[in-house]
């Protein structure tokens, strides 16, 4: 494992989707149960109506290894849920997770 790797944890954009869904199917295959987290359209609504806050982990070379979101069930909903939280098996065991999380607030 490489002890220098260098993340960048940062806001997840909407140019990032395809990016993250490649994330998730790293993670999980095809068997994550939030089947949102393999739509572009459904991601990008969520986003846009502010129901999901998300952070990335991003290689140099801007690949997605890790993503954190807040999540609202409803536009009236003050308390998010914290979750989908999803590190590449490739790169765990750097403390990415806990990184994404501080970074979520």
């Amino acid at each position: 494992m490489n002890d220098n790797l260098s993340v960048a944890i940062t806001r997840l954009e909407l140019a990032d989707l395809p990016q993250l869904i490649d994330c998730v199917r790293n993670c999980y295959g095809e068997s994550y149960p939030n089947t949102l987290m393999y739509d572009v359209e459904r991601l990008e609504e969520v986003i846009q109506k502010k129901l999901m806050h998300s952070v990335v982990a991003k290689l140099n070379n801007g690949k997605i290894i890790g993503h954190c979101a807040l999540t609202f069930d409803g536009a009236h909903n003050v308390s998010p849920e914290a979750g989908k939280m999803m590190v590449d098996p490739n790169f765990r065991g750097h403390h990415i997770a806990e990184s994404m999380a501080k970074k979520e607030n």
